[in-house]
C-alpha cells in the first residue's frame, strides 16, 4: 500500500517534489532499510527487531508459523527464517509533517499478525527512528 497524506489546503512545491523524488527511489530505498533491518537484527545490542521476531516464535500459534518457515530445517534457525519472511506492506508520505516525512511499515505475513517495524524518515530521507507498532 502506498498513501499521501495531505490535510492542508496548501503545501510548499518543494515537499512535493521530495515526496517525488522519494517514490523514484523506493526500490533502493527498500533494500537500504532491508540492510538496516538485518543489521540491527545480527547487532548484539540492537534488540528491536530479534524481539519482534521472538515475540511472533512464542506467541503465534505454530501451526500458522508453520506457512511461513520449515520447523524441521535444521541448517537455518526458526528466527532466521523468519527474518527472512520481513516485507515491506505499506509506505506512508507526510508532506506536512516536520519529523516524519515518510514511513515503511514491514511485517511478517499479514494474517499472522498485526504488529509491524516502521521506519520513520524525515524530510532529506534520512532514517529518524526504528519502532515496533500495533
Amino acid at each position: 500500500m502506498l498513501d499521501i497524506n495531505i490535510e492542508a489546503h496548501w503545501i510548499e512545491p518543494y515537499r512535493l517534489e521530495a515526496v517525488k523524488k522519494m517514490m523514484g527511489r523506493l526500490v533502493s530505498i527498500d533494500a537500504g532499510n532491508r540492510q538496516r533491518l538485518y543489521e540491527e537484527y545480527i547487532d548484539p545490542n540492537g534488540t528491536m527487531v530479534r524481539y519482534y521476531l521472538q515475540y511472533h516464535l512464542e506467541k503465534i500459534w505454530r501451526k500458522a508459523l508453520g506457512q511461513l518457515i520449515d520447523f524441521n530445517n535444521k541448517e537455518i534457525s526458526p528466527i532466521d527464517q523468519l527474518f527472512k519472511c520481513l516485507h515491506l506492506v505499506r509506505v506512508g508520505f507526510y508532506p506536512e509533517n516536520e519529523d516524519v516525512f515518510a514511513t515503511f511499515d514491514y511485517c511478517l505475513d499479514i494474517n499472522a499478525t498485526e504488529y509491524i517495524i516502521v521506519l520513520n524518515f524525515n524530510l532529506e530521507g534520512n532514517l529518524q527512528e526504528m519502532t515496533m507498532e500495533l
